[in-house]
């Protein structure tokens, strides 16, 4: 469940940058000095993020980046590729379609990691895999929705977000790592919990972005408050553990404000909102489509 980065740098220097940018248990960091050893490695490994020397290799960098587009194509990880020189920017007209975009050398750490994360929540939003939880997309939702349609099962639409309040509280006072944690358990819970309802049938997909993210559970239409009720009883059981023990005794969590005043907010948990679709209203759907 962690996010792939996969570094083709044959600048030692700037390798140790980019791991040390992405030194947590968030990321896994594979680093390749020659374009020979990224390609092989490719045929293995499937990154989240691909970042790219334009001189890798005698000045063949960008040559990578053409051969994941035309191996992989829309489904490529992200590319980044570091620009050496300015005469290069000259040739960058033949490879706007296989990179996403270019970091000038020497690299910002910074101006780096905001970088990866705008294409990293680029590609969850249209990704038929979410690649923090593993859960499919919103694009494998909506096709999973259209053929439940198309074969006019009846089915209940279940959605789970983190209460919002309390999950930017703690994100202010516990971190990304542990916010990321608590996205996780999230996942978990409502994946869990709709398959010992319903089985092969339940699907579950993750979808909104890492600031407001939303679990979607399609399950047999008469399901639906029972999976609500469990998903959200189990979430709060086990996001308790996430807090501090002060935290689980008092039932709120403290943060101080600028001006030293202190407010109280309570544990973060799952909110739920359903709707159901029947043959009958997907009939009446339609015929409103076409009209």
């Amino acid at each position: 469940m962690r996010t792939c980065i996969m570094v083709a740098e044959g600048d030692p220097t700037l390798a140790d940058i980019v791991t040390e940018t992405f030194a947590s248990s968030e990321y896994d960091v594979k680093v390749t000095p020659t374009i020979e050893l990224a390609v092989t490695e490719l045929e293995q490994l499937t990154p989240d993020v691909l970042l790219v020397s334009d001189d890798l290799s005698e000045g063949r960098g960008m040559e990578l980046c053409q051969k994941v587009r035309q191996a992989k194509g829309q489904g490529r990880a992200p590319a980044i590729v570091f620009l050496t020189r300015e005469p290069r920017l000259k040739q960058l007209a033949g490879f706007t379609s296989c990179v996403d975009l270019w970091l000038r050398k020497p690299v910002d750490p910074i101006l780096l990691e905001s970088a990866v994360e705008r294409l990293l929540q680029k590609k969850r939003r249209y990704d038929p895999v979410n690649p923090l939880t593993k859960l499919p997309g919103p694009i494998a939702l909506e096709r999973e929705i259209n053929r439940r349609r198309a074969a006019a099962e009846s089915f209940s639409v279940c959605s789970f977000r983190l209460s919002s309040a309390p999950v930017t509280a703690y994100r202010k006072k516990h971190g990304e790592l542990r916010y990321t944690a608590m996205l996780k358990q999230a996942a978990r819970t409502v994946l869990g919990c709709a398959i010992a309802l319903g089985g092969k049938d339940a699907f579950v997909a993750h979808c909104g972005t890492s600031e407001e993210p939303e679990f979607v559970a399609l399950v047999e239409g008469g399901k639906s408050g029972e999976l609500c009720e469990a998903v959200c009883e189990e979430f709060e059981a086990a996001a308790e553990l996430l807090h501090d023990a002060r935290e689980r005794q008092d039932g709120f969590t403290t943060l101080a404000g600028v001006t030293g005043e202190k407010s109280r907010v309570p544990l973060v948990t799952l909110e739920s909102e359903t709707s159901s679709e029947t043959p009958q209203t997907q009939s009446s759907l339609s015929s409103r489509g076409r009209s």
